[in-house]
């Protein structure tokens, strides 16, 4: 959803990183506030409150890792070369699905957390118009408080209550296991400057 809050006038950026630091802070007062603009539910506040702090304590988890690997190891594999990125770059709840997905055929663009509840996987083409979920795991992620959304690029996971990381990666993993295989692993992701440039840098 989107936040309306007084922020920087015509600063869409601003104003998304001024919503995530009341989420992140979690300062019951400014919550309250924010809650109030937005005509939301006490529920629905936390909710994104403690979503939103999970998201930075796993960034900052993430960066430290990558330091650490930059430091003392810097010999990427096949795969990373593939991905045009190092692991740890990539948010731990996703990195299985992320290689399983490359392993299937997909080439993925971006992952991880999305908006203040959701999860996501970024696909380099409509590719996730042709996935087609059985009833049994459309039940079995109800029951779990998660509901699919697909459009043309993105697969969504959104999030009816808080979930652990280890949890949402075994949500994913479940999800992921129903994509079928092309038979073939995807090709080197080229849709990316950054991708290219690991790419040039370590190959």
């Amino acid at each position: 959803m989107s936040f309306e809050k007084e922020t920087p006038p015509n600063d869409e950026s601003k104003s998304e990183e001024f919503v995530r630091q009341i989420l992140e802070e979690g300062n019951p007062q400014r919550l309250e506030e924010l809650r109030k603009v937005n005509n939301l539910t006490e529920e629905q506040i936390q909710l994104f409150s403690q979503f939103s702090q999970l998201r930075r304590d796993t960034i900052r988890d993430m960066s430290e890792d990558l330091a650490k690997r930059k430091e003392k190891d810097q010999i990427v594999t096949e795969g990373e070369l593939d991905l045009g990125t190092f692991m740890e770059s990539i948010e731990p709840q996703v990195r299985d699905v992320v290689s399983e997905l490359y392993r299937k055929g997909y080439c993925t663009i971006q992952s991880g957390f999305y908006k203040e509840e959701s999860q996501f996987v970024q696909f380099k083409d409509g590719t996730p118009n042709k996935f087609n979920f059985s009833e049994e795991l459309i039940s079995e992620l109800d029951e779990r408080g998660v509901s699919i959304e697909i459009n043309d690029n993105e697969l969504i996971l959104h999030f009816e209550r808080f979930t652990s990381l280890d949890e949402i990666k075994n949500i994913w993993d479940r999800v992921v296991s129903e994509i079928p295989d092309l038979g073939q692993k995807a090709a080197a992701n080229e849709e990316t400057e950054g991708a290219t440039s690991f790419r040039e840098k370590y190959n």
